[in-house]
């Protein structure tokens, strides 16, 4: 007994509640539509927390760089045996009187000892250029002056505060620490 089947199935021609399968190769308008605000929720979401870690980075990398020039100095000082700064820098190289570090700073070895910067005796050991909406706050005198034995001149530890530039803010900034005897320390984070 032979059996045929003249049906023949053919599953590029099947259909599922009346759609082609081979028929449909693109999105509808809503589909579009549905991933489109999806993206877009996700854009609303992740956007604030970007740049929240944006401002972090930042803060971090001030007080790394600020930290370093610290430690440069200090190390100058022991090195060559005189009295190295580190100060707020004005709009050449020298040190500004207003204590306004957001314009960068100088590390320099004060040769003569008066705390100025001057291009006759002393000598240019860094520049840090300025850095973008962050407010540097520093306790004490306006400059860090480390003596030809690494400590603090004036014997007193000093602490800094990083933080964003804008006023009102509740971010969270970063404090380190300089001790009498000028090693440097990062603290745990400070409200700004």
């Amino acid at each position: 007994m032979v059996v045929t089947n003249n049906s023949r199935t053919d599953l590029s021609r099947s259909t599922i509640s009346g759609y082609s399968a081979g028929a449909n190769k693109g999105f509808t308008l809503l589909e579009l539509m549905i991933v489109l605000a999806i993206v877009a929720l996700l854009a609303i979401i992740t956007v604030p927390s970007f740049n929240d870690s944006i401002k972090r980075a930042t803060l971090d990398a001030v007080r790394n760089t600020l930290s370093e020039s610290l430690n440069l100095a200090r190390n100058e000082a022991l090195t060559r045996k005189v009295q190295t700064v580190v100060c707020a820098r004005d709009i050449g190289q020298g040190c500004n009187s207003n204590g306004d570090w957001s314009q960068g700073w100088v590390v320099f070895a004060d040769i003569d000892a008066d705390g100025s910067f001057s291009t006759r005796s002393d000598q240019l050991i860094h520049v840090q250029d300025r850095y973008q909406n962050i407010r540097i706050s520093i306790s004490g005198p306006l400059q860090v002056v480390y003596t030809a034995t690494g400590t603090l001149q004036t014997r007193v530890g000093r602490s800094i505060e990083i933080c964003p530039a804008e006023n009102g803010t509740s971010f969270m900034g970063r404090r380190m620490t300089i001790s009498s005897t000028g090693g440097v320390s990062h603290q745990s984070d400070t409200e700004c």
